[in-house]
């Protein structure tokens, strides 16, 4: 079971595509906007009931993200989640 929800980091992109996989298969593609990127990641894992993230792109960029969204105020999830960075 390859439960993932993956986000495609473009820094200079108004629109992000953040991915849930279930089983290896994409079941729902969302947009939003970088502002928005955390938010919808959380949603997600509230919908979905999926722990692992996996945040694509610019390394810098989601490194910064990843320590927004374990500091923000979602942190009821930060130690149930995996968040990766390829």
């Amino acid at each position: 079971m390859n439960d993932n929800i993956t986000a495609f980091i473009h820094a200079f992109i108004l629109e992000q595509e953040v991915k849930v996989y279930q089983n290896g298969e994409c079941i729902k593609t969302v947009k939003c906007t970088l502002d928005d990127l955390e938010e919808t990641i959380y949603s997600l894992v509230n919908l979905y009931n999926i722990k692992q993230i996996n945040l694509a792109g610019n390394q810098l960029y989601s490194l910064r993200v990843k320590e927004k969204m374990m500091g923000s105020k979602y942190n009821k999830f930060k130690d149930k989640l995996e968040i990766n960075i390829y």
